[in-house]
């Protein structure tokens, strides 16, 4: 039985998806605030991603802030916070 691959780059369930950089920076910023547990609100312009997403990278601001693409419908665009190492890990 052969496995299919994986695609690479990817956003994976659980990950932050922002339409902008500077919502993606509000989010980061309220995370390092929050106290213990406590899960600050989501900004109105970001999401968790769902299900898996084929992605492609557009650009990068340092590890923690990258601009991304789906590959396939329905369209998406933003900057998300996952790791994306340029090698599938």
């Amino acid at each position: 039985m052969k496995i299919a691959p994986q695609p690479w780059p990817r956003l994976d369930p659980g990950a932050m998806l922002c339409r902008s950089e500077d919502a993606l920076k509000q989010y980061q910023e309220a995370m390092a605030t929050a106290a213990g547990d406590e899960q600050p609100a989501l900004p109105a312009d970001c999401t968790r991603v769902m299900e898996q997403m084929a992605i492609s990278i557009v650009q990068r601001d340092g590890p923690s802030r990258v601009q991304v693409k789906s590959s396939s419908p329905p369209d998406r665009a933003g900057w998300t916070d996952a790791w994306l190492p340029d090698k599938l890990p």
